[in-house]
């Protein structure tokens, strides 16, 4: 045997029927290997119809004498299932002789919570409770003292202007308006809306017009002045 496996102190142990529980195996090594392991990982097996899992275990023995004294004793231990089918087991060097250590490495950051500035404003944060958030009404008188006391006027577009006159012209009545009175409604203010949309059209041409004759009638010289210069009169 060479010098490497003589070092090597984890074993496998494998072809444990697949119903064998933790507690059945630990019982069948008991007079095996009692005392003189340190660490064990038990992996139960599974039947299904496709494959069956057979059941291992694995075993870190203290010395690697005390391996070669567990593998003389139990390999080929046959155990018996509960419907009489034998496994023989086989007890194996594992393939990876690394083994969990019992104690993990402490973090360095572990238990500096306490000491976090995020943590710290969290808590006291938590401790003043959540603050109550200013009303509407103070919310507007602050607004208006931001603006020097003065309300700002309400912006009315189209549209707003459209439906005010709209139920100012029908009163409410508590009753639903019918489908006929309300196509009636509709298209009474539609041609409200363009007569009004048409005069202020004319209006606007009209304003149009005066300025234009205006503009004419003053670039148009007068009589007095084509009397005192000729140039004017030949031209005129």
């Amino acid at each position: 045997m060479s010098k490497a496996s003589t070092e090597r102190t984890k074993v496998v142990v494998r072809n444990l029927p697949p119903t064998l529980s933790r507690e059945a195996f630990l019982s069948a090594i008991e007079k095996h290997a009692e005392g003189t392991y340190n660490w064990l990982a038990y992996y139960p097996g599974k039947v299904s119809l496709k494959r069956t899992m057979f059941s291992r275990a694995f075993l870190n023995i203290n010395s690697p004498e005390a391996v070669l004294d567990f593998k003389a004793r139990f390999d080929g231990h046959v155990f018996v299932s509960s419907r009489g089918t034998q496994y023989r087991c086989s007890v194996e060097y594992a393939p990876f002789q690394k083994v969990p250590t019992a104690h993990p490495k402490k973090l360095a950051m572990e238990g500096t919570i306490d000491k976090d500035p995020d943590y710290v404003a969290f808590v006291e944060a938590l401790e003043q409770g959540p603050k109550a958030l200013p009303t509407a009404q103070a919310q507007l008188e602050a607004q208006e003292a931001a603006r020097g006391g003065e309300a700002a006027a309400p912006v009315v577009t189209a549209l707003m202007a459209f439906l005010q006159a709209k139920y100012e012209a029908v009163p409410f009545t508590g009753r639903r308006t019918s489908r006929k009175e309300a196509a009636r409604l509709r298209k009474e203010a539609a041609r409200e809306a363009a007569a009004a949309a048409a005069a202020a059209a004319n209006a606007d041409r009209a304003s149009k017009g005066s300025r234009a004759k205006a503009s004419r009638s003053s670039s148009k010289p007068s009589a007095a002045d084509m009397s005192a210069d000729p140039s004017r009169r030949c031209a005129a």
